[in-house]
């Protein structure tokens, strides 16, 4: 990932697919994300209004954040708290960051430490956890499925037990991968948050709730 520092400011330039998870740890970590986006602006002149193509550089504080299903892009929507175009200030807009695209994050110390932990890593584990099972897989420039298995909701909510077989594989899949460089990520819902405890090694959790997208 390209890095650049511009004043009181981070650009990060994703350049793959594991990076396009960084850029999503780090939104999810400190609630905020920018870019810059073309602007049609109102010039008044007399009695005629004209609008002219502008860029404008924002910082929104976002409400809803996703990857989309090939990890090649990001999109997030929030309201904007930070501009170089004032009337901007406080409208909803959506940013699509891509691969080889720009974003934007303020100097901060969790910033640093994410961008720190992730730039001599060439892999990440993603486990996702819910209701249903599991899926494991490998991200770097491509996507590798690991593991799958489907699980009867009534073992991930009522029968711990039943399941202590696959939590040994996965915490053993994982740590048989941060033997070499790559960093863990796991995402569940409620449902499964007791489960989701027992699993070890992870560097980012992130739950999400049952009827979540």
């Amino acid at each position: 990932m390209k890095k650049e520092y511009k004043g009181d400011y981070i650009i990060l330039e994703p350049e793959s697919r594991f990076d396009i998870i960084v850029l999503y740890w780090i939104t999810k970590s400190i609630g905020k994300i920018g870019s810059t986006i073309k602007w049609r602006e109102k010039i008044e002149s007399g009695l005629k209004t004209k609008k002219i193509s502008d860029v404008a550089t924002i910082l929104i504080q976002y409400n809803d954040i996703r990857i989309d299903h090939k990890i090649r892009s990001l999109r997030v929507t929030g309201r904007v708290i930070d501009t170089n175009k004032e009337e901007l200030i406080g409208r909803k807009i959506g940013l699509d960051i891509s691969i080889n695209g720009r974003a934007i994050f303020p100097k901060d110390k969790v910033v640093e430490k994410v961008i720190s932990k992730t730039s001599s890593k060439e892999v990440i584990l993603v486990i996702v956890l819910d209701i249903d099972g599991y899926i494991i897989a490998e991200v770097s420039d491509r996507i590798e499925i690991i593991d799958e298995k489907y699980i009867p909701a009534s073992v991930i909510l009522d029968n711990e037990e039943e399941f202590r077989g696959d939590l040994e594989k996965i915490n053993e899949i994982i740590r048989r991968h941060r033997e070499k460089k790559s960093i863990a990520i796991l995402g569940y819902n409620v449902g499964s948050k007791n489960l989701a405890k027992k699993i070890r090694g992870i560097d980012f959790k992130l739950e999400k709730t049952l009827n979540a997208n």
